[in-house]
């Protein structure tokens, strides 16, 4: 009987032994990713802060004001899109004010995420109306998280704005325009001003200049394309 009982009881504590590894392991896994995911969500929001001489904002800037084609890379795992300009054309809608489709967005899959999860986009200025002309930058940065199925869902988005000299009566205004470097590279066919890609580059390039009058004011578009490599 007692024979019976101490085979019993080393069966238990061996159990017991391997749940508690089990645990462990299970949240030092949990911890190593998290902190994986943390490390990747710093690096790519880095590449996003205006601050940053390396950013995407920094650069589509250099391109639009040197001219030189520029090659970004991030070193991380996602999806591109591209929601342009249709065509560059005034009458395509993204002059307007308040348009949201002259952005180019980046998102990944991570652990953990540098903004609040379901809060929407942060900040809410994408799409909130033209700057001011040597006051305002002529982009915008804004993320959001969305979870799913455990992870975070983030995506960052750069939004290219109307500078105009004059908020109440504006003169002169100033845009960049992102558009596709190459049309045909859009998909669906069915939206061809739509453009993505899992790659992990992006060549930027000047376009035309365009002096047009728009509501009384002399504005003023420079095109940057866009290819994703």
């Amino acid at each position: 009987m007692k024979g019976q009982v101490d085979i019993i009881s080393s069966v238990l504590i061996m159990i017991i032994s391997l749940s508690l590894i089990a645990s462990a392991y299970a949240w030092g896994m949990y911890l190593i990713e998290k902190r994986k995911g943390t490390t990747i969500v710093e690096r790519v929001a880095k590449y996003f802060e205006r601050s940053n001489a390396n950013s995407i904002a920094s650069r589509i800037e250099d391109v639009a004001v040197s001219g030189a084609e520029i090659t970004f890379t991030l070193d991380v795992d996602g999806i591109w899109t591209l929601n342009p300009c249709a065509d560059s054309a005034i009458s395509s809608g993204c002059i307007g004010n308040n348009a949201e489709n002259n952005t180019i967005t980046f998102s990944l899959s991570a652990k953990a995420s540098d903004v609040k999860e379901g809060s929407g986009w942060v900040p809410s200025t994408c799409g909130s109306g033209v700057g001011l002309l040597g006051k305002d930058t002529p982009s915008v940065v804004c993320k959001r998280a969305d979870s799913s199925s455990g992870y975070y869902n983030i995506t960052y988005k750069l939004w290219l704005r109307e500078l105009d000299d004059s908020l109440s009566n504006p003169t002169t205004g100033i845009k960049y325009l992102l558009v596709p470097a190459q049309k045909e590279r859009c998909k669906p066919a069915a939206n061809p001003t739509y453009c993505s890609s899992t790659g992990r580059s992006v060549k930027l390039s000047k376009g035309a200049m365009t002096q047009t009058s728009v509501g009384g004011k002399n504005l003023i578009t420079t095109e940057i394309k866009v290819l994703f490599v």
